[in-house]
């Protein structure tokens, strides 16, 4: 078995590895609870969960997060990402030290929903990571978008796009790659 400090230094090395600088990756304590606080613009419900805590995902936190990003068009929910709330985690502790309040756009979304956005002129696509339960489009309290993007960029977890006219940033579990709208 590793121990936990082994673990905090793999993971503090990573973090370096893959461009956080010493200051970022040191504020980033991986035996820290993993806390979230989640704001929907579009239902304005709140959610505050710690879904993972001694080294153990809570199962009632993720379902509870689960429920809170759900299609509200459809009333619909999948089961939360763990890789996806865990990459909203680690952007959050970057840049605010785990204070902010997530601000939810969108998460997952049903093929009905998606195609009703596509025929309102939004730029959902075909195959939307959405779909899947694996993308939310977000920002933060008091960090700009371009501060997000490029902590998001860094930890290389799969798409993230760049919406600075919107104020929010777009991230998934997908295959790694980069926009700008």
């Amino acid at each position: 078995m590793i121990s936990t400090s082994a673990l905090k230094k793999c993971m503090y090395v990573l973090l370096l590895m893959i461009g956080f600088s010493s200051f970022e990756a040191s504020a980033i304590d991986i035996n820290k609870p993993r806390h979230l606080r989640l704001y929907n613009t579009n239902t304005k419900e709140f959610l505050s969960s710690v879904y993972l805590s001694d080294g153990a995902y809570n199962t009632r936190e993720i379902l509870r997060i689960s429920v809170f990003l759900r299609d509200f068009r459809q009333n619909k929910a999948v089961l939360a990402d763990k890789k996806l709330l865990n990459a909203l985690w680690v952007i959050n502790e970057v840049t605010t030290n785990g204070r902010g309040i997530i601000k939810i756009n969108s998460a997952y979304r049903t093929r009905e929903t998606n195609k009703l956005l596509q025929r309102k002129g939004y730029k959902a696509a075909d195959r939307s990571m959405h779909i899947r339960g694996k993308a939310i489009d977000f920002s933060i309290t008091g960090v700009s978008a371009k501060e997000i993007w490029q902590v998001a960029t860094k930890l290389k977890i799969g798409g993230v796009g760049y919406y600075p006219s919107s104020g929010f940033i777009h991230i998934d579990t997908g295959d790694i790659r980069y926009w700008r709208y």
